[in-house]
């Protein structure tokens, strides 16, 4: 499923790209950390292979992204990006419960303003929809459930040369989460926070003069 997740971001963007004419494309790839900020409600009926609480899911997160740019400062960017934890397992009433497995998922696509602000320095700022999967070993079991809402994000970049540069980056998505059985539920604020490699590939410059 993450595969396709992946693919399927790529691949709407590769298609935005061709329709709007676009002549570059960056591509990056990032790693840094996923921080759940807010809590779930869990009903009378628990479960020892899922987390109790929504921190017990932060971890390293690691992924990629692609950037179109479009007229003057602004352009349109896919994020992709998955973390993992693990439960810790229980010596249960039935028996002993070994460690689960637990990942998050996520794919956004934000418009982007930019600016730059110093040097070969730029500041952006975008707003889009995204999507929140949580699935591995333990979510996995009760259908991988997937919640829609909205990511904003604020980057700063630094261009080292013509074709790459460096960014790092916070991402914070807010989305209601819902699992039928074992109940789970909760209005969700997650954080993403990454430094990223972007590559440029393209003949023309389209991006905010410096």
């Amino acid at each position: 499923m993450r595969k396709l997740l992946y693919v399927t971001g790529v691949a709407i963007l590769f298609a935005g790209s061709t329709r709007a004419g676009a002549q570059t494309i960056e591509l990056g790839a990032s790693v840094g950390w996923y921080q759940p900020l807010s809590g779930l409600n869990s009903g009378d009926v628990l479960s020892t292979d899922l987390p109790q609480r929504a921190r017990e899911l932060r971890g390293v997160a690691w992924g990629g992204e692609v950037r179109l740019p479009l007229r003057g400062a602004m352009s349109l960017e896919g994020v992709v990006a998955t973390a993992a934890s693990t439960t810790p397992g229980c010596l249960c009433p039935g028996g002993p419960l070994p460690p689960t497995g637990q990942r998050v998922n996520l794919v956004s696509v934000e418009g982007l303003y930019t600016i730059a602000i110093r040097g070969s320095n730029e500041l952006s700022v975008g707003l889009g929809p995204a999507m929140i999967e949580h699935t591995g070993e333990g979510y996995g079991r009760y259908g991988s459930p997937k919640s829609w809402g909205g990511a904003g994000s604020v980057e700063l970049a630094h261009s080292l040369t013509s074709h790459f540069e460096v960014a790092a980056r916070a991402l914070g998505a807010a989305y209601s989460f819902h699992l039928d059985f074992p109940p789970q539920s909760g209005r969700q604020l997650d954080l993403f926070v990454s430094i990223s490699g972007r590559w440029r590939f393209g003949a023309v410059n389209t991006r905010v003069d410096k």
